[in-house]
Parts: structure tokens; C-alpha cells; sequence
């Protein structure tokens, strides 16, 4: 599935290694939701190895960005959600 070209401003999804747990669970919940790609941290990266570095997905055919934070927060997920432009 495709997104338009006109799309400029994506939703921004920020975890701390459970961002591909959380595309598991509720990627299936919508008929047109798909993973467009994912990228992993590895040895040379900051992340977690095998965590999600970068991920494109699609939900109703719009595109949201998703990571897993090499960094430490006080929370692992917050309902507020960033934008990328």
C-alpha cells in the first residue's frame, strides 16, 4: 500500500525496546495495516541490538514512524506522540 505523495507529516512513535511488541499486537487489528520497512540496531549502533532502530508502517493508508530509543526515559511508552515533518 502506497502512501500519496502529498502526505508530509507523519506520526512519531517513540519506545524503549518494545516498539516492534507493540506493531505485533496491533497491526493485525486493521485490515489495511502493514510494516513498509524496519531497520534493527546492530553491534556498531547505540540501540539494543536487535531492537527496532527505524520503522515505516502503515495504518488506513497513512505512513507513522516508530523507533526504539537508545536513550533512557522515565517511561517506556507515553500516549503523547510526536510529529515528523
Amino acid at each position: 500500500m502506497a502512501t500519496t505523495p502529498s502526505q508530509k507529516i507523519r506520526t512519531f512513535l517513540i519506545f524503549e525496546d518494545r516498539a516492534e511488541e507493540a506493531m505485533t499486537f496491533y497491526l493485525p487489528l486493521f485490515g489495511d495495516a502493514e510494516i513498509v520497512s524496519m531497520t534493527r540496531y546492530g553491534d556498531e549502533t547505540p540501540g539494543a541490538k536487535g531492537t527496532v532502530q527505524h520503522t515505516t508502517f502503515t495504518l488506513a493508508e497513512q505512513q507513522s514512524l516508530c523507533i526504539d530509543s537508545p536513550l533512557h526515559h522515565e517511561f517506556t511508552f507515553t500516549p503523547a506522540v510526536s510529529l515528523h515533518v
